[in-house]
């Protein structure tokens, strides 16, 4: 007797005293190389991104101003509203903006019809989120709506797996990738595979894990025999399961059978996030997220100043001109986008702890720009009560709330970096023009982009926050070098080593007296123009005046400060700094 399933079960022969292989083939027919070239494109997004929910949202506000796109969106995010979900609540995928990789998926060109490569594209919700645009169709078939689905999935959302995680987005990837080549390849036979991937936070390392999982080896079918106390031999044979993981089943199940190779061309990636199942490395090993080195082409845009401690970075472990990693300034969603046009942070929590450190606190966010006025800034007294009885005794501290208003164009630069290099190093992905007009960079972010744009395409310094402080110092250490006599002299500058001056060429090399220290006058406005034939100054400079009006418009805050280890003294209840200027605890794995 045998029972025969399809891939992914096993069969079951019993004999009498020998084994039997029972293996059934259920081939279609095989591409003989003439057949048609397919490309598709493959976006994952965010944890509590999801494309469909912002629509319905933005559809519905804009039909109460008179302007409705979409009459179908709008009434299925109003019936949400009606049922007292109005999705406005903060981190909620109904709240949120377009993220980069919907902005890119909204505008890819694809041309399933073409003569040479027949392209797509397919969209894979974010880690977290249920719903799935997809039609809702009455009895005979015919569309009457448009389903949002329900409410974000915590566990999802909190630990990347579930229902809602990574790996279940990957399945959802591949059943929506096998639905794209029986859709472009028609009734022809497909000759060659060529896939994309973009993805942002754990969008990204689903994207990284759809790699590994498309690119499996097919496993030959092995047959595995052990006696019983009848005297029988119970044979199991395990039947082949085929190349490309769930992706093949995929076509298996759509009667599709592809046997040559998948060519992984592009991966374009936003700070991968894996956050994934409480792991140590975040799930970077667990989900094999090095599978990113297959790609011919990679671009990994990440976050400089993502503090959060959860929210540990995997970067890709192999780069060279074909596998590029840049760092660009800003928080985890400055450069992966969803961040409402204009954001108002209210009483965020940017220090948290003793009343003596409160004033140099304040100074400091002035100083680097992250608040323009004091005006913006509030010292409250906080209180902490018993967490647990007999740890943890009801304790005060002192924190710091600051209240801003944050634009969301900044993240453009990286949405636009990122569709240029994929139109760049790649023939087939494509995206419209209407891209660059729906998402313009403003002109007060010109310098900006071009500097983050020379930074990624021709290998110019990162654009990096040095205080005024630390340019001062560099630029008295320029005078001394080009003038040390009558420098000297000068009442406001330490006296110096001129021999350490003139012998080092490096500003970290010169020693000054231990009765004196260098003071500068602070005073007098910052200009790049003032030191020619400084270029390094120069740009520090102008990096420095960019970013302090960078992170007092246009950087958001991604968390609160903590304020348990303040009160406390305890590291472990402590996932965050307890002020911004704290060496950000943020983990990084490689992958």
């Amino acid at each position: 007797m045998s029972m025969t399933n399809d891939y992914g079960t096993y069969q079951f022969t019993v004999t009498s005293g020998n084994t039997k292989d029972s293996i059934v083939s259920n081939k279609a027919n095989l591409s003989d190389g003439n057949g048609v070239h397919i490309r598709v494109s493959m976006f994952f997004d965010g944890t509590n991104n999801n494309k469909f929910n912002t629509e319905g949202r933005l559809e519905f506000f804009e039909g109460v101003h008179g302007h409705k796109h979409n009459a179908e969106m709008a009434a299925a995010y109003e019936k949400r509203l009606r049922s007292g979900k109005s999705g406005l609540k903060i981190d909620d995928s109904y709240a949120n903006d377009y993220s980069n990789v919907a902005r890119l998926f909204k505008n890819y060109d694809d041309d399933p019809t073409n003569k040479d490569v027949r392209t797509g594209c397919r969209y894979i919700e974010g880690i977290g989120t249920t719903s799935n645009g997809e039609d809702i169709l009455d009895e005979d078939g015919k569309k009457v709506g448009v389903n949002l689905g329900g409410d974000d999935n915590k566990y999802g959302g909190g630990f990347g797996d579930g229902a809602t995680g990574i790996d279940k987005k990957v399945e959802r990837g591949c059943e929506k990738l096998a639905e794209a080549c029986k859709k472009i390849a028609k009734d022809d036979t497909i000759a060659t595979l060529t896939i994309d991937v973009f993805g942002f936070s754990r969008g990204a390392a689903a994207a990284r894990h759809f790699i590994y999982e498309i690119t499996k080896d097919k496993v030959e079918a092995t047959t595995q025999s052990y006696g019983t106390s009848s005297g029988y031999v119970q044979t199991i044979n395990i039947p082949e399961q085929p190349p490309f993981g769930a992706f093949g089943k995929a076509l298996h199940g759509k009667s599709l059978i592809y046997e040559g190779d998948i060519t992984i061309e592009f991966a374009g990636i936003f700070d991968t996030v894996p956050a994934y199942r409480a792991k140590l490395d975040g799930g970077t090993k667990a989900l094999h997220l090095n599978a990113v080195s297959k790609a011919n082409s990679i671009l990994h845009l990440t976050a400089m100043d993502e503090r959060r401690k959860n929210f540990a970075l995997t970067t890709i472990q192999q780069k060279g001109s074909s596998a590029i990693e840049k760092e660009l300034p800003g928080v985890h969603c400055d450069i992966g986008g969803s961040y409402t046009p204009i954001a108002k942070e209210k009483d965020k929590i940017v220090f948290a702890g003793s009343y003596y450190d409160m004033k140099d606190e304040v100074q400091y966010l002035l100083e680097e720009g992250w608040y323009w006025s004091e005006k913006q800034l509030e010292c409250k007294f906080g209180y902490l009560g018993t967490l647990t009885r007999g740890l943890i005794n009801a304790q005060g501290y002192i924190k710091t709330v600051g209240t801003k208003k944050v634009k969301n164009e900044y993240s453009f630069i990286p949405l636009h970096i990122m569709r240029d290099k994929a139109q760049l190093n790649t023939q087939g992905v494509k995206f419209k023009d209407i891209i660059l007009k729906k998402h313009q960079i403003p002109e007060e972010l010109s310098y900006t982009n071009e500097r983050l744009r020379d930074y990624v395409f021709r290998k110019g310094k990162p654009m990096k926050f040095y205080t005024r402080k630390e340019i001062d110092r560099e630029i008295e250490f320029i005078k001394i070098k080009e003038n040390p006599k009558a420098l000297l002299n000068e009442p406001h500058v330490a006296k110096v080593d001129a021999l350490s001056i003139v012998n080092s060429h490096r500003v970290e090399h010169i020693e000054t007296n231990n009765d004196a220290a260098i003071t500068t006058e602070q005073s007098k406005p910052l200009n790049a123009n003032d030191y020619p034939g400084h270029p390094d100054l120069q740009r520090k400079i102008n990096d420095h005046l960019t970013l302090m009006g960078l992170r007092a418009q246009y950087f958001h805050t991604s968390h609160d400060c903590s304020s348990l280890k303040a009160a406390t003294g305890i590291a472990y209840f402590d996932p965050y700094a307890a002020s911004i200027r704290t060496k950000p605890s943020r983990g990084i794995n490689q992958g």
